[in-house]
């Protein structure tokens, strides 16, 4: 447990050189997030700066008709409030999962700005890569299946647990991703026939991620900048044939 609550769980201050990470170390708060925990509203400029070590954070839209749909969501590869630096959020930002987080104030943050270039440089690459996961979230909707939407979501959820079961409702499913909570029904007894998952009240459980994987759409991929899974087995396989030949 003491591991998994050391700042450097979190992916963006592991990446900083030892002279920065000290500079934020003695300004950094372990905290306790708890679920629907609301840390930033929409059009609230952000006090504090969270780097979530086991919490995860849903980037909620707020819809004019009062629905809502899910971003993205941050967890120990991110930190909360990278994408409204001083600005106000055009997200609100609610927890997850429950955990625990690294809680900075913004204006520690901004009075670092020149001692710590390098945290600078890694929150915009975040940014860069959190926009590219909008926009294939975007897409998702627009051309994909539910059943596809809910495979990227599940893979998404499972980069930042700690555990292979997702405790989320179908209600919750459906709000999260826009869609009625009979069409998650529905899609989710599909994957739970073909083995995929395992669904218990309340929870997911995802027995193989690699199968779950091979059948996600292109999203979650073209998001990384990585080719799907299928490709790369062909690739692979192709590679292997090409050695076999050039070995007689």
């Amino acid at each position: 447990m003491e591991t998994l609550m050391h700042p450097n769980n979190n992916a963006v201050l592991a990446t900083l050189p030892s002279s920065e990470y000290q500079g934020l170390q003695s300004k950094l708060t372990l905290v306790s997030l708890t679920r629907g925990q609301t840390l930033i509203d929409m059009g609230e400029s952000p006090t504090q700066v969270y780097f979530p070590v086991g919490a995860i954070v849903s980037m909620i839209n707020e819809l004019p008709d009062g629905q809502t749909i899910e971003l993205h969501m941050l967890g120990r590869t991110c930190l909360v409030g990278v994408a409204a630096l001083d600005v106000p959020s055009f997200y609100r930002a609610t927890v997850r999962v429950s955990g625990l987080a690294y809680r900075l104030p913004m204006s520690e943050l901004l009075s670092l700005r020149e001692r710590c270039p390098t945290y600078f440089i890694e929150a915009q690459k975040r940014t860069g890569l959190l926009m590219s996961h909008i926009a294939q979230r975007a897409t998702c909707i627009s051309y994909h299946k539910v059943e596809q939407q809910l495979v990227r979501w599940m893979i998404l959820m499972l980069d930042r647990l700690f555990d292979d079961v997702i405790q989320v409702t179908h209600s919750e499913l459906a709000s999260l991703i826009g869609t009625r909570r009979e069409a998650v029904t529905m899609a989710l007894g599909s994957l739970a026939r073909q083995g995929l998952i395992e669904m218990n009240r309340g929870s997911i459980r995802v027995p193989n991620r690699a199968a779950l994987e091979m059948i996600s759409c292109d999203c979650y991929w073209n998001a990384l900048g990585i080719a799907h899974p299928s490709l790369r087995a062909a690739s692979d396989r192709n590679h292997a044939q090409l050695k076999v030949l050039e070995s007689v």
